[in-house]
């Protein structure tokens, strides 16, 4: 079976690696109004933009359809969260003009678009719901948290790094917190 987190995951790990070597720069060179960003910044910016807006929508799922208080809240957290980044993801794509949404999932994704666990979710209530959103949530927050942890490697802008690197402690968190759910 297919999850977010697998399609999101090969996604980010297939576009950074593309992005060549560490010092890589736009065309222009570095430095001065790009902020010293390179091809790997401008990917991920891309790329978790589209797949933080995907995950926000299968975190959402949860409002109504779990019976957990804990899954509820986390889920919660993690939406305030991941909102933050992705404004903020949304700013660079802006002010750096450009694409928005290239690599990622747009929001409102049709049924064919979906993954098989995300139509699933949407059919499920209660522990059996739980069950398969930990599944998917851990997974899609794994590839997330791989990453934002090859921009810290790759990536040149501090502020991308520190973005990133904070998303994946977060998504390291989440993702220990979703374990205990396990039972």
């Amino acid at each position: 079976m297919r999850t977010l987190g697998s399609l999101v995951g090969v996604a980010l790990a297939l576009t950074l690696v593309a992005c060549g070597s560490d010092d890589d720069t736009p065309p222009g060179g570095g430095g001065g109004p790009t902020g010293g960003r390179n091809e790997a910044d401008e990917v991920f910016v891309q790329v978790a933009s589209g797949s933080t807006g995907t995950l926000r929508q299968i975190v959402a799922l949860a409002q109504e359809q779990s019976d957990s208080s804990e899954v509820v809240d986390l889920a919660d957290e993690i939406d305030d969260v991941l909102g933050e980044v992705r404004d903020q993801l949304e700013t660079w794509e802006d002010d750096w003009d450009l694409p928005q949404e290239v690599y990622g999932a747009a929001p409102g994704l049709s049924e064919e678009e979906q993954s098989e666990d995300w139509q699933r979710l949407e059919t499920l209530e209660g522990e059996e719901f739980d069950e398969l959103w930990v599944e998917v949530v851990s997974d899609s927050l794994s590839a997330v948290r791989s990453s934002a942890e090859t921009v810290v490697e790759r990536g040149s802008d501090p502020d991308v790094r520190t973005l990133a690197d904070d998303l994946a402690k977060d998504c390291a968190n989440w993702i220990s917190e979703l374990q205990e759910l396990q039972v």
